[in-house]
């Protein structure tokens, strides 16, 4: 006969897991893969930013293409970033800012092919909503930073990335230190690899049990 005791303690487990043990859709492989896409990316960004600064001809004379590529290679990965973090971390509040990015990092890429360097060589009309969309940009960065810091229970690498967005957008959005905000986002994306990289190790670890 089973007997129950009003006042005896709740049986239930002090700590609860702390991962989930499968995550539908994703695999270690898919993970990892994800993780040297997104730093090859980095390395592509880093190598055009370099060429970017040396002066004439010499630093452009990587093909307009390329940007493309890696800036549709950054979109697909945070929108994979969002689904991961949405069920690996019950994220909430990511989709407007991370569709609005992807929306306007394509807007901006196409300006910039058609524009090219002349919204940077004079104060116009262009120039001028060139600047103000990566304005617009940096705000919606730091909203997305903001909306990656209120996520509990997070790896030390997505804290970091939350960071990260944080301090690239508002540099972004003053529009005067756009160029020094690319250095925390170029940080961003070393974190995001360390996160996806972290989800593998624990995927694997988690089917082992």
């Amino acid at each position: 006969m089973d007997q129950h005791n009003p006042y005896a303690a709740p049986q239930v487990a002090l700590v609860e897991e702390s991962s989930p043990a499968e995550l539908p859709g994703w695999t270690p492989r898919q993970l990892r893969l994800l993780a040297w896409v997104n730093l090859a990316s980095l390395l592509g960004t880093l190598a055009m930013l370099v060429l970017g600064f040396i002066p004439g001809e010499e630093g452009k004379q990587y093909p307009d293409w390329l940007s493309a590529v890696l800036m549709l290679v950054g979109c697909y990965v945070l929108l994979r970033f969002r689904n991961f973090a949405e069920l690996r971390f019950a994220a909430r509040g990511l989709a407007w800012p991370i569709w609005l990015s992807v929306g306007l990092s394509l807007l901006l890429e196409v300006l910039q092919l058609l524009w090219g360097d002349e919204v940077l060589a004079s104060i116009s009309g262009k120039s001028l909503a060139y600047f103000g969309l990566i304005g617009l940009y940096g705000a919606i960065t730091l909203w997305l930073g903001i909306r990656l810091l209120k996520v509990d229970n997070v790896y030390p690498s997505f804290r970091v990335l939350a960071w990260l967005e944080i301090a690239g957008g508002a540099l972004l959005a003053s529009v005067i230190l756009f160029i020094v905000g690319m250095l925390p986002l170029l940080g961003s994306m070393l974190a995001m690899s360390l996160v996806f990289l972290r989800g593998a190790r624990e995927l694997e670890d988690n089917r082992r049990v």
